[in-house]
């Protein structure tokens, strides 16, 4: 399973130690692992209505049928969030 986790278009834009293109570049590339080695894919948002902003939408573009789990904030929770497919211990 590849797990997308918070790589959000406010956060990614906040990065001072890597220029914010590269880091952009980089979230994309992670996120064509799904697609290249055919595995499932589970996203993650957290507090995505305020200044976290949303997953690019390239992101969701490449997996529109994705479970997208919308946190309100619980970073920390988030292997355990309520109804969570991340919640599954392998």
């Amino acid at each position: 399973m590849l797990l997308i986790l918070d790589l959000q278009v406010g956060l990614y834009q906040l990065a001072r130690d890597w220029d914010a293109t590269l880091y952009r570049d980089n979230m994309l590339a992670h996120a064509e692992l799904g697609k290249l080695f055919d595995i499932p894919v589970v996203m993650t948002t957290s507090a995505q209505t305020g200044p976290n902003g949303p997953l690019p939408k390239e992101i969701l573009e490449m997996y529109p049928d994705a479970p997208l789990i919308q946190r309100q904030g619980e970073v920390k929770y988030v292997f355990s969030y309520p109804h969570s497919p991340l919640s599954i211990r392998a």
